[in-house]
This record gives C-alpha cells, structure tokens and sequence, in this order.
C-alpha cells in the first residue's frame, strides 16, 4: 500500500506509535519510526544529544522515502514542522491533522 512517515510532538511518541499502529495494521509502510528514539529520551526533545545527527538523518530519510507524510499537531512539535517543509519542498502528499488536546 502507501509508504507513510508520521510525523509529531515529540512527547507525543506513545500516541504516535499507536497511530503508526493503526497505519501498519491496515497495510501502510511505516518508512521511519522515531518513536523509538523518543522513548530512549521520555518524550524530551533537547537541543544537544549524543548521536542526533544521525537521528535527524534517519527522520529526513523516513521522508525522502514516504509518499504521504502523515503531521498529528499538539504540542510544541520540535521538529515536525521541518518534516513537513520536507515534505512539500519534495512535492509529496502532506496530511495535517491533530491529537485531542486537553493539557495545553
């Protein structure tokens, strides 16, 4: 089916990863799973980390390689935003939506 990369707050990862759940589930490619990261670090995005480069390497990749990316907005986004510039710079097909909010 639809390679996708799901893109969100970074605290967000729990929620995300359901959703990239749901994406598998029925038959979509996942191209980069961040969460994984996310949940190494509690959901903290920091300015500095040992081996980001690389992680910002692979969510870059995860993009290049999707044909929907897939923007859950909420929080602060950290780096999604990027994702998304991304993604339309690259003439792919760009899905915003949202998590239901209550903690601001």
């Amino acid at each position: 089916m639809t390679k996708i990369y799901v893109a969100s707050a970074f605290r967000d990862y729990e929620r995300t990863r359901a959703a990239q759940a749901r994406l598998r589930a029925a038959g979509h490619t996942i191209t980069h799973d961040w969460t994984i990261e996310a949940e190494t670090r509690d959901g903290v995005c920091e300015g500095y980390v040992n081996g980001k480069e690389w992680y910002a390497r692979m969510d870059v990749q995860g993009v290049m390689n999707a044909g929907v990316v897939l923007v859950l907005t909420s929080h602060d986004m950290c780096g999604g935003w990027w994702e998304a510039g991304m993604a339309l710079a690259d003439d792919k097909r760009l899905m915003i939506g949202g998590f239901n909010v209550e903690d601001g």
